[in-house]
């Protein structure tokens, strides 16, 4: 039996368990740069590459590869999504802090449903799955809850660090952006309101 592509594969998938399932299986956390593939088993160079070397990937360049940071599988995300005729919406979550910092930051898709609302979740294994709630601001808020108390695990917040929390909401980027751009495309979107 011929083995199929990633991308066709992918092109069969009908329900978002059957995306979620396709991720766990098929992308890695990581990404391809400077000749090479970066990955989880070497969280100092994938950070330190990821500031040097990422680019932004394209859905099908994801699939391609079988890698891709949380910024990267959310388009795959997206492209599923509206494909599929879901309503959806992405986010970021970060610590804005005037200085270089290693609070985590985060990108993920929610998606509208019968109703309901769905935090779609594979990159943060801590919170992996498919969550649902009653309303997106119960959504933002539980993902911002769960954001704050795993960094707070590793990195102790005080105040001044809580009150540079940010929640972007933000529309599909170009494809091929390095970090510093997407970080400006970002932060040039909707700013979330916070509710505490």
């Amino acid at each position: 039996m011929e083995n199929k592509s990633l991308l066709e594969i992918y092109n069969q998938i009908k329900t978002p368990l059957e995306l979620l399932e396709f991720m766990c299986n098929h992308i890695k956390f990581g990404f391809y740069g400077n000749n090479q593939i970066y990955d989880t088993s070497d969280l100092d160079a994938l950070d330190l590459a990821s500031d040097i070397y990422w680019k932004l990937s394209s859905p099908t360049n994801t699939l391609k590869l079988g890698y891709g940071q949380c910024f990267d599988q959310v388009e795959l995300e997206r492209d599923w999504f509206l494909s599929h005729g879901y309503f959806c919406m992405t986010f970021y979550i970060t610590f804005l802090v005037e200085n270089m910092n290693s609070y985590p930051n985060h990108a993920y898709l929610a998606f509208k449903a019968n109703d309901k609302w769905y935090w779609f979740e594979h990159c943060d294994k801590a919170n992996f799955g498919i969550h649902e709630y009653d309303s997106l601001g119960d959504l933002i808020t539980d993902q911002m809850t769960k954001h704050v108390y795993s960094t707070d695990k590793f990195y102790p917040l005080d105040e001044n660090i809580l009150n540079s929390l940010h929640i972007f909401e933000y529309k599909k980027p170009l494809y091929g952006i390095n970090t510093k751009d997407f970080q400006h495309f970002v932060y040039s979107s909707y700013d979330v309101p916070i509710v505490e």
